[in-house]
């Protein structure tokens, strides 16, 4: 979270003496070279969110010397994403690698792989494209059983308050090449792992608390 806390000496004179208008104008100049700085330095994502006046999205210049707050919540999404596929991968061990590398993000139902571009309210899923995933994850090939469960254990512990954290098995639909997979055998009774059925996905959904 950035917002500006300071103004500079003559700023400062001026809102104090200058007319409503100008003083509205040069909050709102000095609010964005603030953020143009905080983003060209590292020191914030260029995914955020905007508050201004109270408004969220409003832009800068429309703030009022009633409320003259610019505050700006930076997405901290990119993080978050490799934090989690970073957790997943340290729960079950992999010869080949192949299944470390398959874990892709889907947000609001698209795939994505920039994820600073992810938006602050978006709903995030990480998934692992790899037909034997699921089989993983329910401990029948003896490798990575619970690694998904386990992350999401994790993490919700960690990020408490922050971030909201959950787990289900779901189907994927396109976006990925051999995704879905559709089972040539049929495995136990249910409906759903019938031969020539898709399979249900070990997916972790994340989303901001609140949001």
């Amino acid at each position: 979270m950035f917002q500006f806390q300071s103004l500079g000496a003559g700023l400062k004179d001026f809102v104090a003496t200058g007319m409503p208008h100008e003083v509205e104008a040069a909050l709102a100049r000095f609010a964005k070279e603030d953020l143009r700085r905080a983003i060209s330095s590292g020191q914030a994502s260029g995914s955020y969110a905007r508050w201004t006046s109270g408004v969220q999205g409003a832009p800068e210049e429309s703030v009022r010397l009633e409320n003259p707050v610019i505050l700006y919540v930076f997405s901290a999404w990119k993080e978050i994403v490799l934090e989690a596929i970073k957790d997943l991968r340290s729960r079950f061990h992999s010869r080949s690698g192949r299944y470390a590398e398959s874990f892709r993000v889907i947000v609001n139902g698209a795939p994505v792989t920039n994820y600073d571009a992810i938006p602050g309210d978006a709903t995030v899923m990480i998934f692992n494209v790899q037909p034997y995933t699921r089989l993983m994850e329910v401990g029948g090939n003896k490798a990575g059983k619970r690694h998904f469960e386990r992350t999401k254990n994790a993490l919700s512990n960690r990020h408490r308050g922050q971030y909201d954290f959950d787990l289900t098995f779901r189907r994927v639909e396109g976006g990925f090449p051999g995704v879905p997979y559709i089972l040539k055998h049929s495995q136990g009774r249910r409906k759903d792992r019938q031969a020539g059925m898709p399979i249900t996905y070990p997916t972790l959904i994340i989303r901001r608390t609140g949001v």
